[in-house]
């Protein structure tokens, strides 16, 4: 725990990695000490980078590139979006770790999505950046919504005698609203009908 000590490094923080690294926790954090966005995503980044300059750890260092990006892209899904245009996530990625390491964001980022960590897709000639499991639910989400709005066989179905069985079956009377529920919801694919509690 002296280590820790040393950098003023909360005692839940050490407690939790050594949970996970047991006896190579030191020599873990001394290689990468970014590895604590990892464990605790509600650490400001800002946190980390102090705490990696008092280590006197290489700021173009790969590790600290990699979990830059990885900050970036999981504000980005935590805000609800899927994905950001690339040159937005430029400008954050050289707020976030300084103008003066712009080329190594560059080479880095390039190396990601190569090595498909990230995604890439060109809409109107603007290049957005996706997670890859964003990207497949993003894909699979409009693949489903365009099966489920295709058009199904038309039901042949006359729905005043529908009505008139289901009435005397259940001995109820349906009233005109219900009715043309029930028509809508024999016509369309999808149906939303609103009305208010206790008429169904």
């Amino acid at each position: 725990m002296t280590f820790f000590a040393k950098y003023n490094m909360s005692n839940r923080w050490s407690r939790e990695l050594y949970e996970v690294y047991g006896a190579k926790t030191i020599e873990m954090i001394q290689h990468d000490p970014y590895l604590l966005l990892r464990l605790d995503g509600n650490i400001p980044f800002q946190t980390i980078d102090h705490f990696a300059e008092q280590m006197e750890y290489p700021f173009d260092s790969s590790y600290r590139m990699d979990a830059g990006i990885r900050y970036v892209m999981d504000q980005i899904n935590d805000s609800g979006h899927t994905c950001i245009p690339i040159e937005e996530l430029m400008v954050s990625l050289s707020n976030l770790l300084g103008d003066d390491y712009i080329d190594a964001i560059v080479e880095r980022l390039e190396y990601l999505l190569e090595a498909n960590i990230y995604h890439q897709e060109d809409y109107d000639d603007v290049i957005y950046i996706y997670q890859p499991k964003v990207y497949r639910a993003e894909v699979d989400s409009i693949d489903y919504t365009r099966q489920f709005l295709e058009p199904d066989e038309e039901i042949h179905l006359d729905v005043e005698s529908f009505c008139d069985t289901y009435e005397s079956l259940y001995h109820m009377q349906l009233g005109e609203e219900q009715k043309k529920a029930i028509m809508m919801a024999l016509r369309e694919r999808f149906f939303y009908h609103h009305w208010w509690s206790g008429h169904g």
